[in-house]
């Protein structure tokens, strides 16, 4: 099931992706949910079927690792431009 969640993290603006008690949860992307829509299920869906360390082919070919987006491993720049 998918249930909608707006908000931003103000910390670095970047969404969050985390598992918890076998929930994988995606939150904190502002008004920007539309335009990383499309990234954040391609790493929602490495984290299902692979687990934090895989890494997760965006567009472009460009290849990102899904445990950055996670509370314990994070590892993002701060986002300036949002919505």
């Amino acid at each position: 099931m998918w249930a909608g969640l707006y908000g931003y993290n103000t910390l670095d603006n970047i969404p969050y992706v985390f598992e918890q008690d076998g929930l994988i949860a995606v939150g904190g992307d502002s008004g920007s949910g539309v335009m990383k829509g499309d990234s954040l299920g391609r790493v929602v869906d490495s984290v299902f079927r692979e687990g934090w360390d895989a890494e997760t082919t965006l567009y472009g070919g460009v290849t990102y690792r899904a445990s950055k987006l996670s509370f314990r491993h994070r590892d993002v720049e701060r986002e300036e431009w949002v919505i």
